[in-house]
């Protein structure tokens, strides 16, 4: 992850989910908080919240 931030590719967190019965609650928050050790915790709740709204054409969604 380190040559992907040095090289200026934006790196935020997603998940896939598709349903109730697949879901694992909470591993969101893990992926957060080990964003938050590489990126720092302000970054990492930005590329949790309007950095990956952007990388999906989502701006415009509260």
């Amino acid at each position: 992850m380190e040559i992907a931030r040095d090289a200026g590719i934006k790196i935020v967190m997603g998940t896939d989910f598709v349903s109730a019965e697949n879901s694992k609650q909470g591993d969101n928050a893990i992926e957060i908080e080990r964003l938050s050790k590489f990126l720092g915790p302000i970054q990492a709740l930005i590329a949790s919240t309007s950095l990956a709204s952007e990388c999906v054409g989502l701006t415009d969604q509260g």
